[in-house]
Formats: structure tokens, sequence, C-alpha cells
């Protein structure tokens, strides 16, 4: 259940944290392929940051942090690449487009996104994940249940219709 959890609730993190930031951007802005309470790239972001977190081996905080910062804004940089191309790939949409960005790498990418997503990996780790971690025993199993039921019909929903 913990990766279970784990997944959805930063998927459903990640989506309110989106459109709160997008609704200062462009209100217009919908969030993600799934089109509800989900974004599940952020969902494998935590996954693949937290698997990686568990291995880096560093102890001085003062040089973990820098690594961590540079490290997980590369990795979190090709997981936005590799969603972006394998949605317009499957679904023929894009979802986002950086050309407007003065440092975009095609529409997926830009340097501006990756400090973004490197700023906020640190934030996630070191301020967010340790309240998630307290909060997560309290997770009654019908929700993550629930949860998981409403999102496999979510996906399967989007697959067919999209």
């Amino acid at each position: 259940m913990h990766f279970i959890n784990l997944f959805l609730f930063y998927s459903i993190f990640g989506n309110i944290f989106e459109r709160v930031l997008m609704y200062f951007v462009d209100r217009t802005y919908v969030s993600g392929i799934m089109g509800t309470i989900f974004t599940p790239v952020y969902g494998f972001a935590i996954i693949i940051i937290l698997f990686i977190d568990e291995r880096l081996k560093i102890k001085n905080k003062f040089i973990k942090v820098p690594i961590q910062f540079i490290l997980y804004g590369l990795v979190l940089t090709v997981l936005e690449f590799l969603g972006g191309f394998l949605i317009e790939q499957i679904f023929n949409k894009v979802y986002w487009n950086y050309n407007f960005f003065k440092f975009n790498i095609g529409k997926y990418i830009s340097l501006e996104s990756s400090l973004l997503w490197a700023t906020l990996s640190i934030v996630v780790l070191y301020l967010i994940h340790p309240l998630y971690k307290k909060l997560e025993k309290y997770i009654p199993k019908f929700i993550t249940i629930g949860l998981s039921i409403f999102f496999i019909i979510n996906f399967i929903y989007v697959l067919i219709v999209k």
C-alpha cells in the first residue's frame, strides 16, 4: 500500500499545485491528460526521486542538497520530456509547450521549467514529504482502494475516449 499511497497522494497533490499555480498564469489551462484530480507524472516523479534519494549516501547536507538539486532537476526534466513525447505520440495531443520560454529545448522542456522542477524537488523532499510520512499511517485502506479504483477507471476512460 505504501507505493500506491505515495503515487496517489503526489498525483493529487501535484495536480492541485499545478492548478493553483496556473490559475495565476493562465486561467484557461487544463491540467494533464487525465482531466480529473490526478496528474500521474507527479506520482511517478516522487517515486523515482525517493528511489534515487535512498541510494545517495552523502551525509554532508552542504554537498548533498546541491547534488540533489542538479540530479533531480535533470531526472524530472527527462521525465517531463518523455511524458510530453509519449502523450503526443499516443494521443496526438500536446498538453504543454515551452516554445515561448527563452531557454526552451523543443516544446517539452526548458531551462526555466527544469530549474522549477529542481527547486520543487528540494521543497518536496525536505518540507512536504516529511509531513506526508507522518500522515500516511492515518490513510484508511478503503480510501486507498477507492482512489485506486477511481484512478484505474479514469485511466481506462482516457485510453478509450481521448
